[in-house]
């Protein structure tokens, strides 16, 4: 069996334009060396720069927090078609699904409307 290589997330503009999306973690398919990996992004394999990426070892357990700035909030108000309010500057990523999902306050455990599962908010892991 394998040894799992672990996770990894975009750190900025350069991962975005590669099909990353900020606060979702992708698997580590394989260490190309010399400063390279491979993630599975949505069932694609994509090679990337760690420089560019964030890696930890294990799977995340709980909702990653994304906070926009309020040039971003604007654009991903238009694209996705709600409001551009103070509820929407912040999205939680799902740890299982990778559903995008907005919340008021700061709640301890969040349930995924797409997969149902209920996971801790680690307000510590912002993107």
């Amino acid at each position: 069996m394998k040894a799992e290589l672990g996770w990894a997330r975009g750190t900025g503009g350069f991962a975005e334009q590669r099909g990353l999306r900020r606060g979702e973690w992708y698997k580590v398919l394989e260490d190309q060396g010399a400063g390279w990996l491979v993630l599975d992004v949505n069932n694609v394999q994509v090679r990337i720069t760690k420089e560019h990426l964030l890696v930890r070892r294990y799977a995340p357990k709980g909702w990653s927090v994304v906070r926009l700035s309020p040039e971003e909030a604007t654009i991903e108000a238009k694209k996705h078609g709600h409001a551009n309010d103070e509820l929407h500057r912040m999205h939680l990523v799902c740890p299982a699904c990778h559903t995008r999902h907005h919340v008021a306050g700061q709640p301890r455990e969040v349930g995924c409307p797409k997969c149902g599962k209920t996971f801790p908010v680690d307000w510590s892991d912002q993107a």
